[in-house]
């Protein structure tokens, strides 16, 4: 679901935008051509989903195969990445009338976690993880391949820690 704020929908779209965009819709007058852009549509990685925290738009997007958050003022204006403990998936619960939120994150190489975020300063505290350990003496480096020209791959690659590899 896409917020509202008043009468404003922030709208998630991909018309004119392949990997999505944000748009601003007042609902007492919701033609497209009074729609104002408020996040525009990043080339470098897509969309998937908006939130809203008090006076904080945050977008999640996909990009090389890993989640990104970014936090925007209600007015587009980023406030900048919300740091994640690494490479992996990512997602945030918010509330509407406040700035702290949920993260949930997971990756390769560590077990799915929890942690409490103030979205306006990027502080995250742990709350909690699973008990899966099957990440744990694993290793998952990031190799980025050009397998079709104009075209980037990445690779991920496990393997233990203790391989010898020569």
């Amino acid at each position: 679901w896409d917020p509202i704020v008043g009468d404003t929908l922030y709208m998630t779209t991909s018309l004119n935008a392949s990997n999505k965009r944000v748009v601003a819709v007042d609902l007492r007058d919701p033609a497209p051509a009074k729609w104002r852009e408020i996040i525009p549509e990043r080339k470098d990685a897509a969309l998937q989903s908006l939130s809203l925290a008090r006076g904080l738009l945050v977008a999640e997007y996909l990009k090389n195969a890993t989640t990104r958050l970014e936090r925007f003022g209600l007015d587009g204006q980023s406030k900048g990445e919300l740091p994640l403990p690494g490479i992996g998936t990512a997602g945030v619960i918010t509330s509407p009338d406040r700035t702290e939120g949920f993260l949930f994150f997971g990756s390769f190489n560590s077990p799915e976690a929890l942690y409490r975020v103030d979205l306006a300063t990027g502080e995250r505290r742990w709350l909690s993880a699973t008990r899966a350990a099957i990440a744990l003496g694993v290793l998952a480096p990031v190799l980025i391949a050009h397998l079709v020209p104009g075209a980037t791959t990445f690779l991920y690659c496990f393997f233990k820690r203790d391989l010898k590899l020569w």
